[in-house]
């Protein structure tokens, strides 16, 4: 974990801490720079997005990163129903323009 007054490489610090302002920004729902593709990959790799207190830090860490994955789970489901929808729309009225030209 590298906290957020990290003196031995401010560098890898200002990366981390704007990995973490990004997270913070797409889990508000709000602008963010971060890709999808890209919290995935930190996840997998442990990134710890919260750094109040290491264990804590590592309890919220991974409640934000179920609720993230749930948000998107549900999304997913949503997108599915709607594509559902929109294709028995088109049958019924593909349906019903049968019906009406025979």
């Amino acid at each position: 974990m590298v906290p957020q007054r990290y003196k031995a490489n401010p560098q890898l610090r200002t990366w981390v801490h704007t990995q973490r302002r990004q997270h913070k920004l797409l889990v508000e729902g709000k602008r963010s720079s971060m890709s999808d593709e890209k919290r995935e990959l930190l996840d997998s790799v442990g990134f710890e997005w919260c750094v109040t207190h290491a264990s804590a830090g590592s309890a919220a860490a991974t409640a934000a990163r179920e609720g993230w994955r749930k948000a998107k789970a549900t999304e997913k489901e949503d997108e599915e129903e709607a594509k559902g929808k929109d294709a028995a729309k088109e049958e019924e009225s593909q349906v019903a323009g049968e019906d009406g030209s025979s």
